[in-house]
């Protein structure tokens, strides 16, 4: 899970032709007029467990990504629905290992 959709190009570019499957974390950040967020942190929660249905393992990529979901809500939501395994950082770039069930 890339999150913000232009790590993935990076990525691509590093590891190429791995045949993984893929998804954009969610754009969180939309408000209205007010200032006040149109995405709760509810609707993120069903969204995260529509995207990680039947997977056992999700890698969440982070670069820039308070651009994207300045609340942290994606990570968030793996934190307390996922187990934290494996974690890597370098330079603007984090990465996490979540196991989502008894996966090894």
């Amino acid at each position: 899970m890339f999150q913000i959709p232009h790590a993935r190009y990076a990525f691509e570019y590093y590891a190429p032709g791995n045949g993984y499957e893929w998804a954009n974390g969610a754009f969180t950040n939309h408000r209205d007029r007010s200032g006040a967020y149109l995405v709760t942190a509810e609707q993120n929660a069903a969204d995260m467990a529509a995207t990680t249905a039947g997977y056992d393992v999700v890698w969440l990529v982070l670069t820039e990504w308070e651009s994207w979901d300045e609340r942290g809500l994606v990570q968030a939501w793996l934190e307390a629905n996922a187990q934290r395994v494996d974690e890597a950082h370098f330079l603007r770039v984090d990465v996490y290992r979540y196991l989502l069930s008894s996966a090894p």
